[in-house]
């Protein structure tokens, strides 16, 4: 069964505890895979129940910022944290400090491998692969819209919202 790609996201936060990690440079997305109990019977015949869809969260940190590593600490603070009290993790992808209807995963079990060789010090960018699972379903996924598109310019070129929100029309 394939995932269904609802949200893809820019900025990242980790919370877990007293521990917060915020990577405003990530990019990854949000999905949310359906599952199924499934019975057969005597005669052979399939009975399926939806049970609810189970979301997931990949992610690439990038360090495009000079302090990444305090970052990074952070965030292995909160994986071994939650690791060792068998917890999950609250994920906010798309995460911006301006914004209030920040999407909130709860529960977020760490699922991926952590190879910190993707981000020694180097010349130029590194990124460092993570992915999260839900440790329990949800029955619907949820409806979930940013806060404003700004920035773009439509089809024909004659109009421009800048981050204000403000609509300009060039005629």
């Amino acid at each position: 069964m394939s995932n269904f790609n609802i949200q893809g996201f820019g900025g990242i936060r980790f919370a877990y505890g007293d521990y917060t990690a915020t990577f405003s440079y990530s990019f990854g997305q949000v999905s949310y895979e359906p599952e199924f109990d499934r019975i057969t019977n005597a005669n052979r015949k399939i009975y399926s129940r939806f049970a609810g869809f189970r979301p997931t969260v990949e992610c690439r940190l990038i360090s495009a910022e000079d302090d990444m590593y305090i970052q990074v600490q952070n965030l292995i603070n909160i994986i071994n944290s939650s690791l060792a009290a068998n917890a999950g993790i609250t994920i906010y992808p798309e995460y911006s400090s301006t914004n209030n209807n920040n999407l909130t995963l709860t529960g977020m079990l760490y699922n991926s491998d952590f190879k910190l060789e993707d981000i020694v010090k180097r010349e130029g960018i590194q990124g460092l692969s993570l992915e999260f699972i839900a440790d329990e379903l949800i029955d619907s996924i949820p409806l979930f819209a940013n806060s404003g598109i700004y920035l773009w310019v439509d089809e024909s070129d004659n109009q421009f919202v800048d981050e204000s929100g403000n609509t300009f029309i060039f005629e």
